[in-house]
C-alpha cells in the first residue's frame, strides 16, 4: 500500500507553552500557513518550520509544538 494516503487537517492557534502530540503511526507533518517551533522527543534542539515545509515523526513517539501565529498543517498518516 502506498505511504502516506490518510490525511488530517489541523489548525494550531498561538501559545505560550508547547503543545504535545503523540504518535501511533508515522506521521508528515505538512506547514500550510504560518511559522512553528518543533522540538522532538528526547532533543534539545528546536527546529523552525514554515510554509511548504514538513518534517516527519517517527511512530510511538512525541512531539512539542509551539507558534506566536496561527498555523495550519496537512497531517499525512501512514
Amino acid at each position: 500500500m502506498p505511504r502516506w494516503l490518510k490525511k488530517t487537517l489541523g489548525v494550531i492557534l498561538p501559545t505560550d507553552k508547547p503543545l504535545t502530540f503523540e504518535t501511533h503511526v508515522s506521521e508528515k507533518i505538512e506547514i500550510i500557513s504560518g511559522k512553528c517551533f518543533i522540538k522532538r522527543d528526547q532533543s534539545e534542539e528546536t527546529e523552525v518550520y514554515h510554509p511548504g515545509e514538513f518534517f516527519t515523526v517517527p511512530a510511538n513517539s512525541r512531539f512539542n509544538m509551539q507558534s506566536t501565529e496561527v498555523v495550519d498543517y496537512i497531517c499525512h498518516l501512514e
